[in-house]
């Protein structure tokens, strides 16, 4: 079994009195699991990590809109940023 730092996974606690501290990570991790590994048999670690990288870069980062985001992808809103972040320093 690979340990947390063999697979990057970083443990970062919530104040314990703000139940939905770790909502937006459950969901990212609930739609990784219901979208790219329940449906797939992987053959290999690396097979696995491929596909969920590219499912996260593809699908998530493109087509997922958030909430917190204004309802944008995250590449919508990060070029959203960018282009506010060149305009102000013009």
């Amino acid at each position: 079994m690979l340990g947390k730092q063999a697979i990057q996974i970083q443990h970062v606690f919530t104040s314990y009195d703000n139940p939905k501290g770790n909502v937006d990570t459950e969901k990212a991790v609930r739609a990784i699991k219901e979208e790219v590994i329940w449906p797939n048999e992987f053959r290999s670690l690396e097979e696995s990590r491929g596909v969920i990288w590219k499912w996260i870069e593809l699908d998530y980062n493109k087509l997922y809109v958030h909430s917190k985001l204004g309802y944008r992808s995250s590449e919508e809103f990060e070029a959203l940023f960018d282009q506010t972040v060149v305009t102000q320093a013009a």
